[in-house]
């Protein structure tokens, strides 16, 4: 799925899609599976959103995820302010949810 998200005023084109929690382990060396199941309603991991929306982006742009560092990631946040990164972290995890979602029908009844 691809989308639009504002932070702040910028408008960044996200990606995200089946090849996102590899290239997130990739990067980042932790399971985004895992990091998002750890997360309640009430306490999110602001890291893990700003690091998903880094891959996502990434995605959108096409980018060369052999040459990616965490270097990379510090250089991409730093055109953000933080609060406004926070502002957007329902956004980003409601696109990155809407990815992940089924679209099959089940069979039973």
């Amino acid at each position: 799925m691809t989308g639009a998200v504002q932070i702040g005023s910028n408008s960044l084109r996200l990606c995200g899609n089946a090849a996102t929690p590899i290239r997130y382990k990739q990067v980042f060396h932790k399971d985004l599976l895992m990091s998002f199941k750890a997360m309640s309603a009430d306490e999110f991991d602001v890291d893990t959103i700003k690091q998903v929306a880094f891959i996502m982006a990434l995605q959108a742009e096409s980018a060369n995820f052999n040459q990616v560092t965490y270097d990379d990631f510090i250089d991409w946040l730093c055109q953000f302010e933080e609060a406004d990164v926070l502002g957007a972290a329902g956004d980003i995890i409601g696109m990155w949810m809407n990815n992940s979602k089924t679209s099959v029908v089940s069979k039973k009844k």
